[in-house]
């Protein structure tokens, strides 16, 4: 059996590679540890924020000339701010102008969320809403899909709608 000697060229050429595992173990440890510390779950927190924006979007959305005061209470108590006290006054008109005069009946359903700004007392998310609009007795609703930006504050530890805002100029 022959010995072969190692020839520096070859030490060169190993200690190049250990030196390139030992830094690849680096960095994949040092990622792990930041995952593990700095990752916090927050996909909980989004499914709350994105439950709370599609049903006050809902709630603030849908409605006749026959609501009653009871209802509007219902939905007052989940919006904040400048939003709430103005729906409190104005009711339906704040999402439809003229929507009392006019005997508008509006009805929406949300067909998806997703938050794209979350921090621990506010967030921003997009909705997608499917709004059915009946002037009066006109017979025939008409049917429109459109996009809202809702931003929603957390008071006393629930996500409340604060201000919803089309996407683009209608």
């Amino acid at each position: 059996m022959t010995r072969r000697i190692a020839v520096p060229a070859d030490r060169r050429f190993l200690a190049g590679w250990a030196v390139v595992v030992g830094a690849a173990v680096i960095v994949a440890l040092v990622a792990g540890v930041l995952a593990l510390r700095g990752g916090k779950d927050e996909s909980g927190e989004r499914a709350a924020v994105e439950h709370a924006a599609a049903t006050a979007a809902e709630a603030l959305m849908t409605f006749t000339p026959a609501d009653d005061p009871a209802r509007r209470t219902a939905t007052s108590s989940q919006l904040a701010g400048v939003l709430a006290a103005d729906y409190e006054a104005r009711g339906p008109d704040v999402v439809f102008p003229g929507a009392t005069a006019s005997r508008i009946t509006m009805s929406v359903k949300v067909l998806d969320v997703g938050v794209t700004d979350l921090r621990p007392d506010d967030a921003r998310a997009l909705l997608f809403v499917d709004q059915t609009i009946r002037v009066g007795d006109d017979p025939e609703p008409e049917t429109v899909g459109v996009a809202r930006w809702a931003t929603m504050r957390r008071i006393g530890g629930l996500w409340r709608l604060a201000r919803l805002e089309p996407v683009s100029p209608q």
